[in-house]
């Protein structure tokens, strides 16, 4: 029998070492990282929400001209605004039929008696 070979020893599992000043180095420039990502956060654009006052609402049942389908006017008393809509019954949906601004159209009538 012949004698065995050795055997050779297992390769590191371990990367080599850096050292200490690499090391250190590299957590200064992440907590220089971290604290301008923080600084953007608090220092950075606020962003708000566009807020808009509840509204008082009346709505009325009708007819419209030029239509067959009933028509549901719903007025906001707060903004002034008038909308319409129809039931579409092959869609089973709401369907907008109109919009007016009644803040705007009565800026228009006072232009016209003035």
């Amino acid at each position: 029998m012949s004698a065995a070979s050795p055997i050779p020893a297992p390769p590191s599992a371990t990367p080599p070492r850096r050292s200490a000043r690499v090391r250190v180095a590299a957590l200064i420039a992440a907590n220089a990282a971290l604290l301008a990502a923080l600084l953007f956060m608090r220092f950075g654009p606020v962003a708000q929400a566009q807020t808009r006052p509840r509204g008082d609402y009346a709505m009325v049942a009708g007819d419209a001209k030029g239509s067959d389908a009933q028509v549901i006017w719903v007025l906001d008393q707060v903004h002034e605004e008038l909308v319409a809509v129809a039931w579409n019954a092959s869609r089973q949906e709401l369907v907008g039929v109109g919009f007016r601004s009644l803040a705007a159209d009565a800026v228009g009538v006072s232009r016209g008696r003035n």
